[in-house]
């Protein structure tokens, strides 16, 4: 199944690839375009959210970012013409550029999982999509080593039903949350600065949030649609939360709890 594909290399014998040829293959995480290659065509890799790394060969010019060449370089972190540099670390995919550790993609099958203490003795950060439209799992339990979730991170992850945000992450990016349907229960540590515009937006199910005192803003619309929301847990002053949640949009019935100590 395409889902399955997240290595693949064009010969140097194709001169070609045609558009949508691999559209939505969603666990994509490298391709190299081989020597021959001189066009690709509209879409050809469109949805791969997870394509982080082109290897180029090809005489084509790939930019991070652009919407050109069938979106190949759309989601890239890097592009080289080297050897693979997607390291696996249980069923784990890293991608290290920068001096930054990414975690970009999950390939097992457990359905409740506790993330890496860190990668190589390294903290890491999510990579934005890295677990995007995953319905198998349950519960997430994200460690210390994590210092950032990204955007769109656990977007559709509709089996979803308790994440635990550790101590290490600072900031919840864009949507990362978004529409996790049966999500129930959040705890997110003290350490954590942001919340991002519409990270937990459409969380139908969601009942109780747990919210350290480290953060010092809360995007627009990150608790929109979350019709179910009863208790939030704020381990702050309620002037501090008052400063953060005007955009938030938590229902008017939800009881806000106080807890300056955080305890």
């Amino acid at each position: 199944e395409y889902e399955l594909l997240t290595n693949l290399v064009i010969p140097d014998s194709v001169t070609e690839i045609k558009g949508s040829a691999f559209y939505n293959c969603s666990s994509l995480t490298s391709v190299t375009i081989g020597s021959g290659v001189t066009s690709i065509g509209d879409y050809a890799f469109s949805g791969c959210s997870k394509l982080v790394e082109v290897i180029n060969k090809s005489v084509l010019t790939l930019t991070r970012g652009a919407r050109s060449n069938g979106d190949v370089a759309y989601y890239a972190l890097e592009i080289h013409d080297g050897d693979s540099e997607i390291k696996t670390q249980g069923d784990y995919q890293f991608y290290t550029v920068g001096g930054v550790n990414y975690l970009v993609n999950y390939i097992g099958n457990d359905t409740e999982l506790t993330l890496p203490e860190n990668y190589n003795g390294e903290n890491y950060e999510i990579y934005k999509y890295s677990f995007y439209h995953n319905d198998k799992i349950t519960k997430v339990t994200i460690s210390d080593g994590v210092t950032s979730i990204g955007i769109d991170a656990f977007k559709d992850c509709s089996s979803l039903t308790s994440v635990t945000i550790g101590n290490g992450v600072m900031s919840i990016g864009y949507e990362a949350f978004y529409n996790c349907s049966s999500l129930t229960s959040v705890t997110i540590g003290n350490s954590v600065k942001s919340i991002g515009y519409g990270a937990f937006q459409d969380c139908s199910s969601l009942t109780s949030v747990t919210i350290g005192n480290g953060v010092m803003s809360i995007g627009k619309y990150a608790f929109y649609g979350c019709d179910s929301l009863t208790s939030v847990n704020y381990r702050g002053t309620e002037t501090q939360w008052a400063n953060i949640s005007a955009n938030a949009y938590i229902p008017s019935s939800c009881v806000i709890t106080y807890n300056y100590m955080g305890e």
